[in-house]
């Protein structure tokens, strides 16, 4: 990925931010708080009714850190080229919403600062997941990730999606991250002015 961003759009990774994502990879299979996840809740592989909430699509499914699902729905869906704009207040209701259902099972997400360094952390490793994905012209992935009802162009996905990156790092003094996702968002969208 670093290969990518240097070639595609001209980004140097900083060492420090290549070691968090590299770190940050075990979500996926360790942590301390691995839960079964279907890891794709996205809004078509979801059921609402009158009995609840059905899952569909497990193809992804296992067991992985459970602050990967909560940061699954703050990035907008990363397996999708999606962007549903989330108020900082919306946002703030899901995540308790979500922490006061698993706040039981991982008691150390009560603590503020350890719940959005741990969401911070899943969602660095989501929006850089979505960027190899989106990021080279591979139409078709880019074209089945477009059948979504609420797909918009990759590029303005990836934007938003290290902005919103951006935002919630500096909202917990993470300037190093902030720094960096604030970057990659201004160069991407000078990329695809052009």
């Amino acid at each position: 990925m670093p290969g990518l961003l240097r070639r595609e759009v001209g980004i140097e990774v900083p060492g420090e931010i290549a070691e968090r994502i590299v770190a940050g990879n075990r979500l996926f299979t360790a942590g301390r708080c691995r839960a079964f996840s279907p890891s794709d809740l996205c809004p078509d592989n979801v059921i609402l009714n009158g009995e609840g909430a059905r899952f569909l699509d497990y193809e992804w499914g296992g067991f992985r850190d459970a602050t990967l699902d909560i940061a699954y729905a703050l990035v907008s869906f990363p397996g999708c080229l999606c962007d549903i704009e989330l108020s900082r207040e919306r946002a703030r209701q899901m995540v308790e919403a979500w922490r006061s259902e698993v706040v039981g099972v991982w008691p150390a997400l009560a603590d503020d600062a350890v719940l959005a360094e741990r969401i911070l952390e899943a969602r660095l490793i989501w929006v850089w997941l979505t960027t190899y994905w989106f990021l080279p012209a591979d139409h078709t992935r880019i074209a089945a990730a477009r059948e979504h009802g609420l797909s918009i162009p990759r590029s303005a996905a990836l934007i938003n999606r290290w902005a919103a990156l951006a935002e919630d790092a500096r909202v917990i003094g993470d300037d190093a991250l902030g720094d960096f996702a604030e970057d990659v968002a201004a160069t991407f969208e000078e990329h695809w002015e052009e």
